[in-house]
């Protein structure tokens, strides 16, 4: 699978060149401060220009995936306001929450540790909690903040957090992605971990650094051979197909998300 990356874009999108499988940009889209926090009609005019383009962006992407960042405020105070229309373009938000697409498990978190009021940060121990929370399984961790002392050297300082870093020690899965500190963007390893910082801006907030682009293996099992299929339903325009092609588990006629698939012997061979 392709996947292509950017994060802390502030008003500034970069258009992929190409297509791909799965775009993930890891927050921060706004440029507001938290003065703006509560006002749901500022929000969301600057929310539906980065709609927008998720939408533009959706049309050459099998999925799209986006984790709020600390300027998102939108997301953390009206999310159940512009949840409906974020599903129906079938764009994944991930909020402390995990998804699967082509065998590889993703899971994203906005957290980050608390400083001057910004949207979505949590104190040392609820943080610890939380990171406890991410599935053993997980093959691509999503976080907008980076963790201690990896691409996160800001101001003459490590600013990342050191109980995510513990925890992707222990985790250890194939990708770690973040933004947050523009001038950590690169690449770095934790252990077997391959660390990737994408923020888009530089520490001037200057739209310089590049898409990050790399490719992740799916599970051999995600493709099902048809004569094995005995039922296959979409869950979005539940259409019964005889002869499906299944990719990273979604209709080709809607790419809405497949929920049931059988096997000859009625065991679940997709979700």
């Amino acid at each position: 699978m392709k996947i292509v990356c950017t994060s802390d874009t502030h008003h500034k999108f970069p258009e992929p060149e190409t297509g791909g499988d799965i775009f993930i940009h890891c927050g921060d889209f706004s440029f507001l401060s938290p003065v703006s926090r509560n006002n749901f009609g500022v929000l969301k005019r600057e929310y539906e220009n980065f709609f927008r383009y998720l939408k533009r962006i959706r049309k050459n992407f099998r999925q799209v995936i986006f984790v709020p960042g600390n300027h998102d405020f939108i997301f953390e105070n009206f999310y159940p306001l512009i949840e409906d229309e974020l599903e129906e373009a079938k764009i994944t938000v991930l909020i402390d929450s995990s998804v699967t697409f082509g065998g590889i498990k993703f899971w994203g978190s906005p957290i980050t540790p608390p400083f001057n009021n910004w949207a979505f940060s949590l104190g040392l121990e609820n943080r610890k909690e939380l990171w406890d929370t991410v599935p053993n399984d997980t093959d691509v961790v999503i976080t907008h903040g980076p963790p201690r002392g990896v691409l996160d050297f800001c101001s003459g300082d490590n600013v990342g957090c050191a109980s995510l870093r513990a925890r992707l020690l222990d985790l250890q899965p194939k990708y770690f992605i973040s933004g947050h500190v523009h001038e950590g963007y690169g690449k770095d390893k934790l252990g077997e971990t391959i660390c990737l910082n994408v923020s888009h801006m530089d520490e001037f907030y200057n739209p310089t650094n590049k898409l990050v682009e790399f490719k992740i293996k799916a599970r051999k099992n995600v493709r099902v051979k048809e004569e094995h299929i005995i039922k296959l339903t979409c869950e979005v325009c539940d259409r019964y197909m005889t002869k499906p092609d299944i990719y990273m588990g979604e209709c080709l006629t809607c790419k809405g998300p497949i929920t049931r698939a059988f096997d000859a012997k009625g065991n679940i061979t997709c979700r």
